[in-house]
């Protein structure tokens, strides 16, 4: 009683100087102190009165000082329809606490109170991600263990001098009566003036990784085993239906209306909040299940299944994370990477059972932890603005350089009439790319082993057509091949070269587009709204940049010398066809196409070089392919003696 005695009174001096400290702040913070004070009320009134008297005066001051405090922090609401309403239950309020009204009716109307002010004024009572309670665990051991300790009991070592006590969150009887949202308030708000300060500079997805890791501090292991099973058994879903929902309901409203069974499935869901999301899995759900049902299949013998669930793990769900997990983790992206693709290459060769089953396990850890990643990392604006610029810079750099090269090329031969072609060929391939996008997103169901043949395909293709022209370029490096090209460029330019050019700055862009529109969805989603603009600003930064590029290289490009002008560019081309030969081969792997063999090299995914035997030996017989060509264009250049 004295604890929350002291607490009261420290809250009410904070909440009645906020005001003149800093309005600014009173104002933004108006509705969450009203929802703090009423879910206070609602708790600790019922404990100053018993049959219409009054047990401890002191506290019941306090209560009608609380229900006081509403007005004020009314006022500074902005004005609209809901807000009559409010000051007239206020008013209830007061005159209820005031006539010593007992602790139910109390209780109803701070509820009523509440649910009209969070509907009127939309105030947000949810995490827009599922809470991670293992990382809760993880801040409430960093943050609250020494006061609280280490299981919540209110008995940490930092306890004992501590007056008034910390709080005991396995109390039944208090915490029966708080929600997560409740935990959350508190946890953003604190109690001035008590060792509960404010938690304010923790990010918002981490407070609410905290209330609800210490909501499940009030279940009993019985009814969590109790929950599981009535929810696994697909009863009672329908007594929470969503996150909301989740989040503002109380132990002891869902015990009263269904009973120890409504009990259980609450504190199922408080632990496993995920559960809620509505019918579809996170893409890193989807991977963690593929796997086990890969492994499952895998021991009844049903090897070919098990293959394509292996290979759906990845592309129906880590690929779509992959973008994500690449802005707050690469290196783990890296590695989630590698052990699914020996996953797969395990299940393919129909390895031993113990082989397959660990590197599942594996996989299914790893995931677990780029999921807390993903759930418990909030992009700043500055990370966001690095993200956006990355985005674009990586996924544009070789379709700009590809383009800036072949509008060079038509520039030297003097064919800027046939620029159209090549414009036609990136300009198609964006409107095509975002059609085949939207349509993906909005009306058929592209497998993720459609996209990745797609892209294995496609970049097959342009790294064939850019080594031809690559070497045809090259071939026209003598004064003599030059002077007979000029000659007849009017027809062969127009006939074919032109063509070919078209369907490669075509291809260069067209294989980007779709990835890249995904890519910056993931990462908008990911951005909470403040940080929109900065990838807005990112991309826009990376816009310009290769644009900037593109300049350069077609301005540099052009006051070369004819010989030196056409090395430079069937170099650069056929570089930039070793790096889509490397992004295709990688590409039909992950589609399960192409067997994977991994070796000790260096991954660098900007010029396609992964460290698979298949992918490294193709650019290799690439590479050597140009040393023999250029060796033996030498041997015939050699005077006869």
């Amino acid at each position: 009683m004295l604890y929350q005695r002291i607490s009261a009174v420290f809250l009410w001096l904070a909440l009645a100087i906020s005001p003149v400290i800093n309005p600014a702040i009173a104002s933004e913070n108006a509705a969450q102190s009203i929802l703090h004070i009423l879910d206070y009320v609602s708790v600790d009134y019922p404990e100053t009165i018993e049959n219409g008297k009054i047990t401890n005066l002191a506290e019941y001051k306090e209560q009608q000082e609380f229900a006081q405090r509403l007005f004020p922090l009314l006022g500074e609401l902005p004005e609209n329809e809901n807000k009559p309403a409010l000051q007239a239950l206020a008013t209830q309020l007061v005159q209820a606490i005031d006539k010593r009204n007992d602790g139910e009716t109390i209780r109803r109307l701070c509820i009523e109170f509440s649910t009209q002010l969070i509907g009127g004024y939309k105030i947000v009572t949810a995490p827009r991600k599922p809470a991670s309670i293992q990382h809760g665990a993880q801040l409430f051991e960093n943050n609250c263990s020494s006061c609280h300790g280490l299981k919540g009991f209110g008995d940490g070592p930092a306890a004992k001098n501590m007056e008034p006590a910390p709080n005991n969150f396995h109390d039944r009887q208090r915490q029966g009566q708080r929600s997560p949202y409740s935990l959350f308030s508190t946890i953003t708000l604190g109690v001035d003036g008590t060792a509960m300060k404010s938690f304010a500079h923790l990010g918002e997805q981490q407070r609410w990784d905290l209330a609800f890791y210490l909501s499940t501090l009030y279940h009993t292991e019985n009814e969590l085993s109790r929950g599981e099973q009535l929810w696994e058994q697909g009863q009672h879903h329908q007594l929470i239906n969503n996150s909301i929902e989740l989040s503002r309901t109380t132990p002891d409203e869902l015990k009263q209306q269904y009973g120890d069974n409504g009990l259980a499935i609450l504190a199922y869901l408080r632990a496993h909040p995920e559960a809620l999301e509505t019918g579809e899995l996170s893409p890193l759900q989807v991977s963690r299940q593929k796997v086990i049902e890969s492994v499952e299949a895998y021991e009844k013998g049903d090897f070919k299944l098990a293959y394509e669930l292996a290979v759906n793990a990845y592309l129906e769900g880590f690929e779509l994370a992959e973008a994500a997990i690449s802005n707050v983790a690469p290196e783990m992206k890296s590695q989630v990477e590698r052990e699914m693709g020996n996953f797969r290459q395990l299940v393919k060769n129909r390895e031993d059972l113990q082989s397959v089953e660990q590197h599942a396990q594996n996989i299914i850890a790893l995931l677990q932890q780029a999921e807390d990643k993903l759930v418990n990392t909030e992009l700043s604006s500055g990370v966001a603005f690095v993200s956006s610029l990355v985005i674009l810079l990586r996924e544009g750099l070789e379709a700009i350089l590809v383009l800036a090269a072949i509008a060079a090329f038509l520039a030297k031969t003097e064919r800027k009439d046939a620029m159209h072609y090549m414009h036609a060929g990136w300009v198609g391939a964006l409107l095509l790319g975002f059609v085949t996008w939207l349509l993906a997103e909005y009306a058929f169901d592209f497998s993720g082993a459609s996209r990745e043949l797609t892209e294995g395909i496609t970049g097959l293709f342009a790294a064939a057509m850019l080594v031809y022209i690559g070497f045809w370029l090259h071939n026209h490096t003598h004064a003599e091949k030059w002077k007979a090209f000029i000659q007849s460029k009017l027809h062969g330019v127009t006939s074919g070269t032109v063509w070919s050019l078209t369907i490669i700055s075509f291809i260069a862009v067209y294989r980007e587009v779709v990835e890249t529109v995904l890519f910056y969805k993931t990462l908008w989603l990911q951005t909470e709204v403040a940080g929109h603009s900065a990838i807005l600003a990112g991309f826009a930064t990376a816009s310009v940049s290769l644009v900037l590029i593109a300049w350069a290289i077609f301005r540099f490009s052009v006051r070369l010398p004819i010989s030196l002008f056409f090395r430079i560019n069937s170099a650069l081309l056929y570089v930039m066809a070793i790096v889509f030969a490397g992004k295709g081969i990688a590409a039909l792997q992950e589609a399960g196409n192409i067997s994977i063999h991994h070796i000790s090299f260096p991954q660098f995914d900007l010029l396609g070089v992964y460290p698979t035997l298949e992918s490294i030996g193709l650019q290799a017989a690439l590479i050597f392919l140009a040393i023999g060509w250029l060796g033996l264009e030498r041997l015939k250049e050699r005077p006869i003696a």
